[in-house]
């Protein structure tokens, strides 16, 4: 009976030791790593339901100056020094990960005012990051804001 009673705990201990695996990472896609320049980013802010206009600020495909950094690691670099002739701003860390169509920082990003943010890469060379992020100012009124940064490599 003691036999039984080993063998039978034996093969539980198996089993149950078996099933536990180490939980994997979320995967990184290979063509998001890699130093990506904004080529725009445009920001739309809706008042009460009322949308404003866009602002769009232009970059030239040949400047070097703003950046975004995503490292293999889960760690990349923000460069948000738009006029370096003005004013200098040293590069901010973050650490990010990857769900489906989605990349959460920690912390945000500086420019990109939501954690959690949607991206898409309509070519190998191009990518979109979308934030949206909500807020209500001092007379009672929601502002709903939209940012798109366009980067390339």
């Amino acid at each position: 009976m003691k036999k039984t009673y080993y063998l039978i705990l034996i093969a539980l201990l198996t089993v149950g030791l078996s099933a536990c695996k180490k939980d994997s990472k979320p995967q990184i896609p290979a063509s998001l790593i890699g130093k990506w320049y904004i080529r725009q980013y445009t920001l739309t802010g809706t008042t009460n339901n009322i949308t404003g206009s866009p602002y769009t600020f232009f970059r030239s495909d040949t400047a070097t100056s703003v950046y975004y950094q995503f490292n293999s690691n889960g760690t990349g670099i923000e460069q948000t020094n738009f006029d370096p002739a003005f004013v200098t701003i040293p590069p901010t860390g973050f650490n990010y990960h990857v769900s489906g169509s989605n990349i959460v920082f920690s912390p945000n990003s500086a420019t990109l005012q939501s954690s959690t943010c949607s991206f898409e890469m309509p070519t190998s060379t191009t990518l979109i990051i979308r934030s949206n992020y909500s807020y209500s100012d001092n007379f009672g009124n929601v502002i709903n804001n939209l940012q798109v940064l366009n980067l390339g490599k």
